[in-house]
């Protein structure tokens, strides 16, 4: 589980994300990340996330599946990412089809190419 000090929790924590973030984007979600983040979301207790999975994707039971899948690939990269960063994930309609296997490769891939990993 995403610690609560991780993630991205209010609407003007989103919104200064969604403004000022790069766009990156995959097979199944879409990343915006604001490096260095001001003051709504600075805290000692970066990087943080917010997820989101819309009625686009589906049924309450496959938001939540697609939710959950990339709160796990979150976690499972979470010593390799910098500490100066706050991301939205917008999952897409093909992620709730998807398993761990097969999304992992593709988050790492965006992450790296977002330059979110200690080098």
């Amino acid at each position: 589980m995403l610690s609560k000090s991780h993630r991205i929790n209010t609407k003007p924590e989103f919104d200064l994300v969604f403004k000022r973030g790069r766009k990156y984007s995959g097979k199944y979600f879409l990343i915006y990340v604001l490096t260095n983040p001001p003051a709504p979301i600075v805290s000692q207790s970066l990087p943080k996330f917010g997820i989101i999975a819309s009625k686009k994707v589906g049924t309450a039971v496959k938001r939540n599946h697609a939710k959950r899948l990339m709160r796990e690939v979150v976690m499972a990269d979470m010593k390799r990412f910098k500490r100066d960063f706050a991301a939205i994930i917008v999952t897409f309609g093909s992620l709730s089809e998807a398993d761990l296997s097969t999304v992992q490769p593709e988050a790492e891939k965006i992450f790296e190419q977002a330059q979110l990993f200690q080098e």
